[in-house]
């Protein structure tokens, strides 16, 4: 037997694809969660740095404030500085003995920078640079501690902090003070941070200057000269360049200077799918050995699925006798063997039954061509009656006659739409059967304009209305029983009022039917060929149509009708 021509066979393979896809996709999902929380520590990491980084950026900015203030909190020590630079070294140290030696408070600049060293953790050097003066002065903690004056400020090996020296009275800059600290303590933060994947720091002045640029791993060359080259451009960093390839933190101290933090998204990637490969190949082994034992174990169930399938090849090509042979099934499949073959014994008995429904069938067509010569047969009888009415002068009964005769060939008729006109005219022969009955008490007025009445609309949306009014409205107390019917345009609107003068309804019972009549709840027995009328008229024109129940001014009921023809507004939205 072919067994891969069995449905159950394909079945099995469809069943061992989910089963893949499943086993992948709680790969993909571990491997994901890995990935989120790779994220999580690169995040962590980002601000661990950033924070730890704003923290000693701010200790060493405020650390340069102070001693700045320090040095020149008083004229004395303005005067003493400014003597450092106009005077010859061995002038300015003569002068320094003499006035120390008078119990001057004397500041000695060389001696003041020197035990800066000692007090600011990491500094490596200090530089002071006054105004209209050529010379600077300038101190290392690896050369003369001491300091001494020089031509230019070299450029800072460490982390330069810079800020302007002002008098103490009048805040006018004199000069600028920069202090250098060492990078290494930056480095220890960089490295301290518990995450093994790359990381970039860049540490920018208030003026976007680079003071401070290192790497842990791998040094991006593309970022740092991206970062570089922004920065040339006086603008500062554009943190949605870097968006889609790094991870990114950017920090502040309270002095505008910035810490950006950046992971590359590819290193954790990269990190993540190393993790991840055990368990790919896990799952790629279990998938190999769940597959085959499925199949070593469906083998057999297979096979008594393709005998199954041949008996009922047989059976459908029209041997009723063939039957499934039970004795190699076992368990479902020997119910399911003894399931088809009792069906098979009972296909006589349905087959028999089919032909019985099938006799019926035909009697009930015979029934409704029946049923469409009777109609025909009553128009003739009526309108023999009619005839004879006439032939014997009663021309009003046979005026009746004729009029019953339309309503009752307009009801059974087959038409879904019809013009207003023809609607009208079937309400006119409506309303005329009554008055007929009622001749002293019951008007009516028809005022259709022209413009309406080849309006198509549902059939029967006008004649339940008025039947309504017969039906709960006419006070047969009084003798001028009245109802008016109006068609005509009014801003781009068809609307049509049926206004009687009939026992009306309370302003509680109107609100009732207009709220039925919008919501389309279930109807009482009063109302429901009215919510008839209002849900055909839906079908027909959606929103394009609206129905509405009011108080005529005396007494009695004004339904309104608006039809909005050729547009796609809502007719609410129109005044009116």
């Amino acid at each position: 037997m072919k067994i891969k021509g069995n449905q159950v066979y394909t079945l099995l393979k469809t069943f061992s694809v989910v089963l893949i896809l499943i086993m992948t996709l709680f790969t993909l999902i571990v491997s994901y969660t890995i990935f989120k929380r790779n994220i999580e520590k690169a995040e962590q990491s980002l601000n661990f740095v950033s924070e730890k980084m704003t923290s000693l950026t701010k200790e060493n900015w405020e650390y340069v404030q102070q001693k700045a203030l320090d040095l020149t909190d008083n004229p004395q020590k303005i005067e003493t500085m400014l003597s450092y630079f106009e005077l010859p070294y061995a002038n300015y140290l003569e002068q320094s003995l003499n006035e120390a030696s008078s119990a001057v408070d004397f500041q000695y600049l060389p001696n003041e920078i020197y035990h800066l060293y000692w007090e600011g953790q990491g500094l490596v050097s200090v530089s002071l640079a006054l105004d209209n003066f050529e010379k600077a002065f300038s101190s290392s903690i690896h050369g003369n501690m001491y300091g001494q004056k020089v031509d230019n400020i070299l450029p800072s090996d460490g982390i330069r902090f810079s800020t302007v020296l002002k008098a103490p009275y009048t805040a006018e800059g004199f000069g600028t003070t920069h202090m250098d600290f060492e990078k290494s303590r930056y480095d220890d933060v960089l490295q301290s941070a518990n995450f093994q994947l790359p990381m970039q720091v860049f540490l920018l002045s208030d003026t976007n200057q680079l003071l401070y640029h290192n790497a842990r791993g791998k040094v991006d060359k593309a970022l740092e000269k991206e970062v570089k080259a922004q920065l040339s451009k006086k603008f500062g960093v554009d943190q949605s360049t870097f968006k889609q390839q790094y991870l990114f933190q950017e920090a502040k101290t309270n002095n505008n200077y910035k810490i950006l933090a950046f992971v590359p998204k590819q290193a954790i990637l990269t990190n993540t799918l190393k993790q991840s490969s055990g368990l790919f190949l896990f799952s790629f082994f279990v998938d190999i050995l769940l597959l085959v034992v499925l199949f070593v174990l469906f083998r057999k169930y297979v096979y008594q699925v393709e005998d199954i399938l041949a008996s009922s090849m047989a059976v459908s090509k029209g041997d009723y006798q063939n039957r499934i042979s039970l004795k190699d099934k076992k368990g479902e499949m020997k119910q399911i063997a003894q399931g088809i073959n009792q069906m098979l014994d009972s296909m006589q008995l349905y087959l028999k039954d089919i032909y019985d429904l099938e006799i019926k069938q035909r009697d009930a067509q015979m029934g409704a061509l029946q049923a469409q010569i009777n109609p025909h047969f009553l128009y003739n009888t009526l309108e023999y009656i009619r005839m004879s009415a006439i032939s014997e002068g009663a021309e009003e009964l046979g005026e009746v006659v004729y009029a019953f005769g339309a309503l009752l060939r307009n009801n059974i008729s087959q038409e879904k739409m019809v013009s207003l006109e023809s609607e009208m005219d079937f309400c006119e022969k409506y309303i005329y059967l009554y008055q007929m009955r009622y001749p002293s008490q019951i008007a009516y007025h028809f005022d259709i304009a022209d413009e309406t009445k080849q309006l198509n609309i549902p059939k029967f949306t006008i004649q339940p209305l008025i039947e309504n009014y017969f039906t709960h409205g006419v006070d047969f107390t009084k003798i001028e029983n009245v109802i008016s019917v109006k068609a005509y345009i009014e801003n781009d609107l068809t609307v049509i009022k049926i206004i009687d003068n009939g026992l009306g309804m309370s302003e509680e019972e109107i609100e009732k039917l207009n709220q039925t009549i919008i919501e389309k709840k279930e109807p009482s027995k009063k109302s429901v060929g009215v919510l008839n009328v209002n849900q055909r008229l839906c079908l027909t024109f959606g929103n394009q149509a609206t129905m509405k129940y009011s108080s005529t001014t005396s007494s009695g009921i004004t339904i309104t009708i608006k039809i909005l023809m050729g547009g796609e507004e809502d007719v609410s939205s129109f005044a009116g």
